[in-house]
């Protein structure tokens, strides 16, 4: 019996420990928007604007990314961050994507490595044929790739060099790295 208990213990510890994290960095989803559900992380940029960070950590959530998320679902504040485990070279594609976007390549450190600024949508469902048709970001060398709309405002401010900060106690790396670890275990 001690050993059982011993185990479920072992088990629940890290929930315990993750639970208000994610309490408090994720949003309820309204079904249409599956992003809302994801992490939800908060950075300062210099200017001292806020941005929600939506953490689209597991391959699931990257394929999907902001498809079908329509212009006036998605804010001027708004970010979706793709996280990686390593280094390598990343492109990223737009299918059944509704506005342009900026694609800002990261390095682990969560530092601006290259930015590709105004990234084609495309509508249009990917067949066969139309594959090619979709546009693609340019090829980085990174570990994390942030997402913002490029009509928004605020996209002006990510610029080479620039390190992403949280407004939390934490800083933005642990933030991400509990939700990461939360995710893959």
């Amino acid at each position: 019996m001690t050993n059982f208990i011993h185990q479920i213990r072992r088990v629940l510890k890290p929930i315990f420990i993750l639970l208000p994290i994610v309490m408090v960095s994720c949003n309820e989803s309204n079904g249409k928007n599956p992003y809302l559900s994801y992490p939800k992380l908060e950075i300062e940029l210099p200017s001292k604007n806020k941005i929600n960070v939506y953490v689209a950590v597991d391959a699931k959530r990257q394929k999907l990314g902001l498809s079908h998320v329509q212009p006036d679902e998605f804010n001027n504040n708004d970010t979706m961050l793709f996280t990686g485990e390593h280094y390598q070279v990343r492109q990223f594609w737009m299918p059944e994507t509704h506005f342009n976007l900026d694609i800002i390549f990261l390095s682990p450190s969560l530092e601006v490595l290259d930015i590709h600024r105004n990234v084609s949508h495309y509508k249009g469902k990917v067949t066969r044929e139309n594959k090619d048709d979709v546009p693609l970001s340019k090829k980085a060398y990174c570990q994390h790739v942030l997402e913002i709309k490029t009509s928004s405002p605020l996209a002006s401010e990510f610029t080479i060099g620039l390190k992403l900060k949280a407004t939390s106690k934490m800083s933005l790396l642990q933030s991400l790295e509990k939700i990461i670890s939360s995710t893959h275990p």
